[in-house]
């Protein structure tokens, strides 16, 4: 008789459990059925196997890795082609947990957590998800790590041998080359560097989707005849702010520098290493010919501390209505009004 899903999921959670012994269960049950997968996510299944993977995350249990493993294959799995599955994971902090096994010095830990993320982040809700942001979002540092991965020439650590999948179980979440319980394949580092590669590049696809979909901030460096160049120092600082909080915020807007050129351009290049990589729109033209269309000029809203009129929370001065906002960029608050 088939064990149910909350059976299994109590089983899980029992103190005493053999709980890699139930973490197949699950996964043999899950893979290629979507009922199966549905009535497990319903159950609770996603947060009980996140709590078996935060605990089994040190070195006190014996057969912590292979649980690690296991688990990192039942989350892929249920985040696969469901998107109440994507959003219990986001939710449970499931994203920073994963990319925590890629710290492991156990090579098929790491690929089980690097094959799970590649498979969230390739999830067609994820971009979509409020919680692919915050802890969901991939910072410098996590992407720092799955970089790491690039560089994986260890020696191969195969598993036993491979079952090929039939087009009706197939899932990414075991589709491990020659290691169907999550162990690396014949690949060896170089399948880790081709994950790690897909990785970083929907990590780039997220962040350009964000410059199509989100709101548009303009920053007007046209005022350089105006500054000294320590104010220009400063000016090159606050972009490096504006840019990394951006990047924080649960909807990251689409930033552009305008006139960004001169002085300012020499300075930002010279203070900033790597700039040519961020995810802005920088152009020498003026705001006024980047949206020089009525319907641009009629939605544009100038912020400048030298306004006599002051917004309130919630869009006042006509913000709510806004589509793009430009603010002039000085070296000083308030020094120099816009025209």
């Amino acid at each position: 008789m088939v064990a149910r899903p909350r059976e299994l999921l109590n089983e899980l959670r029992a103190a005493d459990t053999d709980r890699l012994k139930c973490l197949k269960k699950i996964k043999n049950l899950v893979i290629g059925n979507k009922q199966k997968k549905a009535d497990f996510i319903n159950s609770g299944a996603v947060q009980d196997v996140m709590d078996v993977l935060r605990s089994c995350a040190g070195p006190h249990e014996h057969s912590s890795s292979e649980v690690q493993k296991q688990a990192a294959v039942v989350l892929g799995s249920l985040a696969y082609g469901t998107e109440a599955g994507l959003r219990e994971l986001l939710d449970a902090g499931g994203l920073p947990a994963l990319l925590a096994m890629l710290h492991s010095g156990d090579p098929t830990v790491v690929e089980a957590g690097l094959r799970a993320v590649k498979i969230v982040l390739q999830q067609k809700w994820y971009g979509r998800n409020p919680g692919a942001t915050g802890s969901a979002r991939l910072g410098a540092d996590a992407i720092a790590v799955v970089v790491r991965c690039l560089d994986a020439t260890g020696p191969t650590v195969s598993g036993p041998p491979a079952t090929a999948p039939t087009a009706a179980t197939a899932d990414p979440a075991t589709a491990t080359a020659g290691a169907p319980d999550g162990g690396v394949g014949p690949g060896g580092g170089a399948g880790l560097a081709s994950m790690a590669a897909t990785v970083i590049a929907c990590c780039c696809c997220h962040q350009e989707e964000s410059l199509e979909s989100g709101p548009r901030i303009v920053i007007d460096l046209d005022f350089e005849e105006q500054m000294t160049e320590s104010d220009i120092r400063h000016l090159v600082q606050q972009l490096g702010f504006s840019y990394s909080a951006n990047k924080q915020v649960e909807r990251p807007a689409h930033l552009y520098f305008t006139s960004f050129k001169g002085g300012v351009a020499t300075a930002a290049n010279r203070m900033i290493s790597g700039m040519e990589n961020w995810f802005v729109t920088r152009t020498e033209q003026s705001y006024t010919e980047v949206f020089g269309s009525p319907e641009d000029r009629q939605n544009l809203v100038y912020l400048t501390a030298d306004s006599n009129e002051e917004l309130e929370a919630g869009g006042g001065a006509g913000c709510g209505r806004a589509q793009r906002g430009t603010r002039a960029g000085t070296g000083h608050r308030g020094e120099h009004t816009a025209e």
